[in-house]
């Protein structure tokens, strides 16, 4: 995924087999921050950010690196025996290799897709602000920001800590669990009030030896009972939550709880990567815009619309499919065939009495071709391109261009076929305006909030 997120191609790739990007109205914007998305992914997944560029046209709003570590540190032993058929246990080791490795990578991911990239920061007690100021240094021309671990019970060495990281270029998040919460919410309040953060993540699905990933009801209820105690209306701070996240449905529950982004870390494995596209589209359908009765804006002239001419080259292709049956049960050769071959129809049966069976059941084979994709084509404009699906129009385009090139082998062998000429320019003409029409792809899915169970 690395290696496609860095190429042009490559990343054509992932946006024609995953049209992913969310639909413009499930952005978020909150504390002078704009996210594409409210789905982010949380570190750990992406440790050394290898594949950033990739995984920014998942449909994430937010990706976060790391743990980024200021001193040599070996991720610690861990023991995931008991996690096995409960969740996928993510250890919280810091990134393999140097600060400057990390800055390297994230260079070479330097495509964004408009997602916001922030490094989680392992703060150390015997780490002093200049040290941090130098690992900054190394990043802040890689990332949009820093989200750092809160020690609410030492509040002091943590404001110091906070103090050496705020500026007004990066986005800066801190980190609690919902036990510091409970135990110490007012030191996080009195950081919020000096305007030390521009937002706190709650990060849930944590077990008892420190390891991240554990979901399921008791998760999310543990983590929605901490969101609830921290929003309030008129905040002008992001409130995010990490963890716990296993099917969009809870995305969805901790999203009407209060939070503005969520974080998904086990279960982009567990789900799999179409996660954050299924959770945007559960967001969008939950704004109770229609669905399957809007099938384009109003505003947009009919001439406009795609799917109008897609459905106009689907609609052509089995009207000449339609007509090369007739010609192969029929004539088979037309006048300017015997012009090229320079011999007339009697005059090839008696050559070979099996040749214009054969060349009749080429005809025919063509027709089958056309009648296949007519209806396909048709099919695709009318329930998909219709409705705004992105990926009904690429499929018609890809398909559509590619057979077009097949005009240039009559050309390489030297044959012009004025028949096939004149449908293809029809055919292309139709293409090149529904590649071009303005019609606006929104398409709203219905809610799909659970995984399925095979």
């Amino acid at each position: 995924m690395g290696l496609l997120g860095t190429t042009v191609p490559g990343r054509a790739i992932i946006r024609f087999m995953g049209h992913a990007n969310p639909p413009p109205s499930v952005a978020v914007t909150q504390a002078n921050q704009r996210f594409p998305s409210p789905c982010g992914l949380a570190c750990g997944v992406d440790l050394s950010a290898q594949a950033v560029s990739a995984i920014s046209l998942f449909g994430f709003g937010l990706i976060e690196v790391g743990p980024v570590g200021c001193h040599t540190t070996h991720p610690p032993d861990t023991d995931a025996t008991h996690w096995r058929g409960t969740a996928l246990a993510i250890p919280n080791a810091v990134v393999a290799g140097s600060v400057a490795e990390l800055s390297t990578r994230l260079q070479t991911n330097a495509f964004r897709n408009g997602v916001t990239v922030v490094a989680r920061l392992a703060l150390v007690e015997d780490m002093t602000p200049a040290q941090i100021d130098k690992v900054c240094k190394h990043l802040d021309d890689s990332l949009d920001g820093y989200s750092v671990p809160l020690d609410l019970d030492h509040p002091d060495t943590t404001g110091a800590f906070l103090q050496a990281l705020n500026n007004d270029h990066r986005l800066l998040l801190g980190i609690v669990t919902p036990q510091q919460l409970q135990e110490s919410g007012s030191n996080l309040a009195a950081f919020l009030d000096q305007s030390l953060l521009d937002g706190v993540i709650i990060e849930g699905g944590i077990d008892s030896s420190g390891q991240r990933g554990l979901v399921g009801v008791e998760v999310i209820e543990q983590i929605i009972k901490a969101v609830r105690s921290v929003a309030v209306d008129d905040r002008e701070w992001l409130l995010i939550t990490s963890g716990g996240i296993e099917q969009p449905v809870d995305a969805m529950e901790l999203l009407d709880a209060g939070a503005d982004l969520v974080l998904v870390d086990s279960g982009f494995a567990t789900a799999g990567p179409g996660i954050p596209k299924r959770i945007n589209n559960n967001v969008q359908a939950s704004q109770r815009i229609p669905a399957l009765k809007t099938q384009c804006p109003d505003d947009t002239p009919f001439g406009h619309r795609s799917w109008f001419w897609s459905f106009l080259l689907g609609l052509s292709l089995t009207m000449g499919g339609i007509a090369a049956v007739i010609l192969g049960w029929t004539r088979v050769l037309l006048p300017y065939d015997e012009e090229f071959l320079g011999m007339l129809r009697d005059e090839i049966c008696g050559i070979n009495d099996q040749l214009l069976p054969f060349m009749s059941h080429d005809r025919v084979t063509l027709a089958g071709t056309m009648l296949s994709l007519g209806p396909l084509y048709l099919a695709l404009a009318w329930f998909g391109d219709r409705r705004g699906m992105h990926w009904a129009r690429s499929v018609v385009l890809t398909s559509a261009f590619t057979g077009f090139l097949s005009f240039f082998l009559f050309l390489g062998f030297g044959y012009f076929d004025p028949f096939h000429a004149f449908i293809a320019a029809i055919l292309f003409q139709f293409i090149t305006l529904c590649f071009h029409s303005t019609q606006q792809q929104n398409y709203v899915a219905e809610f799909d909030l659970h995984n399925s169970a095979t």
